[in-house]
């Protein structure tokens, strides 16, 4: 273990601290911290928790803080370094003297508890469910969350929030403890402690009554009716998809040259919202030269892809394309890994905001990231169009050869040990040249989804800003939390901390 952690470049005998941007969420999945935009969210139990909680209020040896925690546990100082080793990876946990994040400023905070009226147990035979997801900080020891002003609404020990976790699906206080002790067998909380730690969460507003047909579990909980109706847009669109990609095979399978045809596949996986940039491209690429690449390629209209289920898409040889924002970032480069395991000689091409442009950012995008075979800058519609144009017949046979595409503007692409970088290309002047995909029936399969830009219209216009916006929208549809210091958005009736 000692070279794994050498390896992770984690010294055993330097100082580490608990990161103070790190913070944690409770979900209906349990414990975990906060997914980035590089790295997925990672699930902890007790172990992390105390560990993350100790090096909080300064910094400590990470040998000794291992020690101590495999004592405390019944462990090898070797398996808790190894920890040790993920929680900086993940960049939880910081050594002294390195960058650590976007911190808040000690100086904002409130310090000043929220008055909370009097704790009362709840009843055995009262169903409850934790608000979720419910975010908290680490701070000196304790996993604190705040009222969006700041102030303090409840502070918890480790084994607390993994008690209070205990509460994410709705039950009764008999199963919620019964789910603590099976997954918590070594935590001390005894049952009166458990009950008490109820209460508070209750009297905070974290612990919620459940009644499956008049539900009200708290602002920052969906309630049955809502799942009930977002499970049944979920599934129609998913069904809607899986018709059209069925359609859409039994045709082009008639076609003489049909079998011939490179797939083009786009990847998106949230249902919540046709993938705009994705459909214009693909929408732009269909019209280009009155449907001329529509005789080498398939563009199949699989706009939803669960990353669980890109398998299905990997059987042959393939054109696949991503949009990159800070918020999906992470997740399509998993899939766009794990399809370049599966299907090699497949092309990868990626773009949109988050994909870096400048020379050195996208040497070390491609160091970083081998799965990556193309990677557009700027508008993509027109070098889209044109990157199918020149690979025309080049793909499905063995290795692409990408070195035509030297000649395409606004790219870079690997060649060999190399990365090419082709000059800048002009913006698109009309933009009426752009088919939209709404008019073009391509999005035909979203029909059953929510509308998402009818309620950023009718939005109060409390916020200009288009981002934060659709950022309200989305918590809005979604029961999501958000963190912010902006005061103008807790006008909105959105759940927000800070």
């Amino acid at each position: 273990m000692t070279s794994d952690v050498e390896r992770r470049g984690v010294d055993a005998d330097r100082r580490i601290r608990t990161s103070r941007s790190a913070m944690v969420a409770v979900s209906v999945a349990g414990i975990a911290l906060l997914r980035t935009t590089r790295m997925p969210a990672t699930p902890l139990d007790l172990v992390g928790l105390d560990l993350l909680a100790r090096l909080s209020p300064e910094s400590e040896v990470a040998a000794v803080a291992a020690d101590a925690v495999a004592a405390r546990f019944g462990l090898t100082t070797d398996v808790v370094l190894g920890l040790v080793s993920l929680l900086v990876e993940r960049g939880a946990l910081v050594a002294d003297g390195e960058p650590d994040g976007h911190a808040p400023s000690p100086t904002s905070s409130h310090p000043t508890p929220v008055d909370l009226p009097e704790a009362k147990p709840v009843g055995s035979d009262e169903h409850q469910v934790l608000a979720v997801p419910t975010v908290f900080r680490i701070h000196q020891g304790n996993f604190e969350h705040r009222h969006h002003d700041g102030r303090l609404v409840l502070s918890l020990s480790a084994a607390g929030l993994v008690a209070a976790s205990s509460w994410r699906e709705p039950c009764s206080s008999d199963d919620a403890y019964g789910r603590f002790l099976a997954e918590n067998p070594s935590n001390p909380l005894d049952r009166t402690s458990f009950d008490a730690l109820s209460a508070r969460l209750r009297v905070a507003g974290l612990l919620q009554p459940f009644d499956p047909d008049r539900p009200n579990n708290g602002h920052s909980a969906a309630t049955a009716d809502e799942n009930r109706e977002a499970i049944r847009r979920h599934l129609s669109i998913l069904h809607a998809t899986k018709v059209a990609v069925d359609q859409h095979a039994a045709d082009v399978a008639q076609l003489p040259d049909g079998a011939s045809r490179v797939p083009v596949i786009p990847i998106h996986e949230n249902w919540m919202i046709p993938p705009l940039s994705l459909g214009l491209l693909v929408a732009y690429a269909k019209a280009h030269r009155n449907g001329a690449l529509e005789g080498s390629y398939d563009f199949v209209p699989r706009w939803l892809i669960q990353p669980a289920k890109v398998s299905e898409v990997c059987g042959r040889p393939a054109i696949f394309l991503f949009s990159n924002y800070i918020w999906n970032q992470g997740a399509n480069l998993e899939s766009s890994a794990r399809i370049k395991s599966m299907s090699p000689t497949s092309i990868t091409i990626h773009g949109g905001p988050d994909t870096p442009k400048y020379e050195a950012d996208v040497e070390r995008y491609f160091h970083d990231h081998p799965h990556v075979d193309i990677a557009v800058r700027g508008e993509g519609e027109a070098t889209f169009a044109e990157i199918l144009e020149v690979l025309a017949g080049r793909v499905g046979h063995g290795p692409a050869d990408l070195s035509p595409l030297s000649d395409v503007a606004g790219l870079s692409f690997r060649l060999g040990d190399r990365i090419v970088t082709t000059p800048d290309r002009e913006r698109i002047s009309d933009l009426d040249s752009i088919p939209s995909p709404y008019l073009t029936g391509l999005f035909d399969s979203f029909a059953a989804g929510p509308g998402r830009a009818a309620m950023i219209e009718t939005l109060p216009w409390h916020h200009q800003d288009p981002f934060d916006r659709l950022l309200i929208v989305q918590s809005q549809m979604e029961n999501l939390t958000l963190l912010s210091t902006d005061a103008e958005i807790a006008r909105y009736e959105v759940a927000i901390i800070w």
